[in-house]
């Protein structure tokens, strides 16, 4: 019976097994259909695998009817079977008709039929009208061991949008459920980002539960970490092209609802690749949300507090290092430097040592130390306060040579002032521009530079050999080290006499410093000027070519998300940090406690309310000249010449704390542009090859349907043939009668 059952794998005659049926007696059949296989599969289960059709189905039934609500060992029964493998819809239909019960059957997993039928949609092997039939009886609300509801498993399984909004209209609070991983029905949705339908599913869940961005999710189970995870994937193929513009519909499709800045939507976003987040920054939303957070009393505080740290670093510094040389170039002064004079480097080393490490603290606590290891700048950050200790001790004990200590010395004052511009480029988006401008360049400046560099050491070699053992070079010792042949008193003489010398000549002169006195012969003078044609104004072309370009990139494409990347940078520090400190002082989450820092500072945003009110008065209804009139004058005079620049100098000395809200927000919030409104040259590519995948996608078809197309046409001409002889018989016969006709009236 069984090997009858799998007569499709052997071609699909299930006439076979109609006429055994046919052939035996109803108790032989009733026997056939009840008998158990390995692993307790019946008849019926195997018709069901092996997608036997109606008929078929309807024997095997019509022999045991109770064997349609059989479980096998796995607690699957046949309608289990038909909905994983995919049947016809109508034997699918006359499943659920004879057993309707069934459709909230559960395996030994707790999966009912209706949870592998969203799997096969994918496939599109059914239509709405089965889910619609499997929901009817109760199975859409049924959840598995895991937590899972049909409505997970569509979304898991990618099913088509028509399949999510019938489970969303049988059971609407789907859509807020959570399994054991505390994942929504909206997360498998994200997992699957890459897919070309997952937008429009994503759309339908967002549409039927907007607040879903707002819920208070743990970092590894907000919706936008699972799409960092899934969109990490997507990159160095060809093909993921078209998934990456796939993962951004469904990232701006999520962000277009404005989801609140807390802080674990921010560390979120901040886990995205960057590919990705380099979108994600500049969504309009976005950038209202990094808006927001800058202007708020903590996030201002710390970066006035950084300003003034760097500051007093670059300042003191200065100072102490011209100190220290006047007392290493007179013996009678100890070398080292006074501790006094050392404190503001130590108050500074301190202050970044303790900022430091509580944010290490901060993101171990809410497990994102792959973040903070990640961030370059942590490490410039941590770079600052070992050289501030550094020398700080060294400054103190006298150490180093003369020499040795200028050139370090220098070294890391120019380290600070990289410090200190890579703080202003979070701060403004011209130093953003200039700063990403400078490092783009350098990336694009590899192979010119070392091309520059073989041409250079070429010209080294041949003038080297055209001068050498010539009266140019009579009397030059070629015993000299290296340092006397880099001794400046004697750099003007012997300039090709030596490869060093001539490398720098050679250098120098790629930047203009050029002596046609010293090139005498005739080959020399013609080597000088393929030099000049060649180096100096065609590969200065190419620099001043490459470096413009490379700018106008940066200023036209990239400005606006350097500086909202660098600004979401500070913004998930700050956020990160009060958070952790917050909750490990108090144990209350972020949404339990308001900000301290803006509760002290309500005070002066209500004041200068008041201040404002003082202006909005209506003087035009005074008399001119009264005396209310210029008593209203007069202090709003005071206010403006006195009271606000004290204000201002108070707000400053107290790192913006005592400045108003409004007055943070007016100097470092940002207009807001949509980025988004032109599509990307990327995005524009990846339409130009959806097409040309259309195109060739067609001409595929056109070409598999062709020989029908001529199968057609010749089947037409013997029709044709066909119908022109019967229409010439036709003629002859009517012609035959209209002759008889005429003789018989004749």
């Amino acid at each position: 019976m069984f090997e009858l059952c799998h007569i499709e794998h052997q071609g699909g005659d299930w006439e076979v097994l109609r006429k055994w049926f046919s052939r035996h007696s109803s108790m032989e059949a009733h026997d056939a259909a009840s008998y158990r296989g390995r692993d307790g599969k019946s008849a019926l289960h195997t018709l069901c695998t092996n997608n036997a059709p109606l008929d078929v189905v309807q024997i095997v039934f019509s022999a045991n009817s109770a064997a349609i609500d059989w479980d096998d060992d796995g607690g699957w029964t046949p309608l289990h079977y038909a909905c994983h493998h995919g049947v016809d819809e109508e034997v699918l239909q006359f499943l659920i008709s004879k057993n309707p019960n069934g459709t909230k059957d559960t395996d030994l997993n707790g999966r009912n039929p209706l949870h592998f039928a969203v799997g096969n949609q994918r496939k599109g092997l059914f239509g709405s009208s089965i889910f619609i039939s499997l929901a009817e009886h109760g199975a859409v609300k049924a959840a598995d061991k895991k937590g899972m509801c049909p409505l997970h498993y569509a979304c898991a399984y990618g099913a088509s949008r028509n399949t999510v909004e019938v489970l969303i209209r049988a059971h609407p609070k789907a859509l807020g459920l959570t399994d054991v991983k505390g994942f929504l029905p909206l997360h498998y949705a994200l997992s699957n980002c890459e897919r070309t339908d997952c937008a429009v599913v994503v759309e339908t869940l967002l549409d039927n539960h907007p607040g879903v961005v707002n819920i208070d999710f743990e970092l590894k189970q907000h919706p936008l970490y699972v799409l960092a995870n899934r969109a990490k994937n997507l990159k160095g193929k060809e093909e993921t092209k078209i998934g990456q513009a796939n993962a951004l519909k469904c990232l701006n499709l999520f962000l277009d609802l404005g989801p609140a800045p807390t802080t674990k939507f921010l560390s979120a976003l901040h886990t995205l690749p960057k590919w990705l987040l380099d979108k994600a920054v500049v969504h309009p939303k976005i950038q209202e949300c990094l808006n927001h957070k800058i202007s708020k009393c903590f996030p201002t505080a710390v970066m006035m507090l950084d300003f003034y740290a760097l500051l007093t670093v670059l300042i003191s510094f200065a100072f102490v290092v011209i100190e220290s040389i006047d007392r290493r170039s007179d013996e009678a002064l100890d070398d080292g430097v006074k501790s006094t004079k050392l404190a503001p480097l130590y108050l500074c080393a301190i202050y970044f040592a303790l900022r430091e490490m509580i944010e290490v603290l901060s993101f171990l606590h809410l497990g994102l130390f792959s973040v903070w290891f990640r961030r370059g700048t942590n490490w410039i950050e941590i770079g600052l306060i070992v050289l501030v200790l550094f020398w700080a001790v060294v400054l103190n004990q006298g150490a180093m040579s003369l020499d040795t200590f200028r050139t370090s010395a220098a070294l890391t004052i120019f380290f600070f002032w990289l410090t200190f511009l890579n703080f202003l480029r979070g701060l403004l988006v011209d130093f953003a521009v200039f700063v990403s401008g400078v490092l783009h360049v350098v990336r694009r400046l590899g192979p010119f530079l070392l091309a520059m560099l073989i041409i250079l050491i070429a010209f080294m070699q041949m003038f080297n050999t055209i001068f050498l053992e010539t009266g140019y070079c009579d009397g030059y010792d070629k015993n000299q080290t290296f340092v006397d042949t880099c001794d400046p008193e004697s750099s003007e003489a012997y300039r090709f006499c030596s490869n060093w010398r001539t490398f720098l000549s050679v250098y120098t002169m790629l930047l203009g410093e050029v002596d046609e006195a010293d090139f005498e012969g005739r080959f020399a003078t013609l080597l000088f000027v393929v030099f000049v044609f060649l180096v100096v104004i065609l590969l200065a072309t190419v620099l001043i070519a490459i470096v413009t370009d490379s700018y106008i990139i940066i200023r036209n494409e990239r400005a606006a998300i350097v500086f909202w990347s660098n600004r979401l940078d500070f913004i998930v520090e700050m956020d990160v940090i009060r958070h952790g400190v917050l909750k490990s002082l108090s144990g209350a989450e972020e949404g339990e406690n308001k900000d301290a820092t803006n509760v002290s500072a309500s005070n002066p945003t209500q004041l200068w309310k008041s201040v404002l009110d003082i202006f909005d008065e209506d003087s035009n209804r005074m008399e001119i000249w009264s005396l209310a009139f210029l008593y209203l004058t007069l202090v709003r005079l005071f206010i403006i010449f006195v009271i606000m620049p004290l204000w201002f100098l108070l707000g400053f000395l107290t790192a913006g704390v005592w400045w108003p809200s409004q007055w943070r927000k007016r100097m470092l919030e940002q207009k807001i542009t949509d980025h988004t409104s032109k599509a990307p040259m990327s995005e524009l590519k990846v339409l130009k090859d959806d097409i040309a995948h259309f195109q060739e996608g067609v001409k595929k078809q056109l070409d598999k349907n062709q020989s029908a197309v001529y199968k057609f046409q010749t089947d037409l001409d013997v029709l044709k043939s066909d119908l022109e002889a019967e229409l010439i018989e036709v003629h002859g016969v009517l012609t035959a009668l209209f002759e008889t006709q005429k003789k018989m009236h004749s």
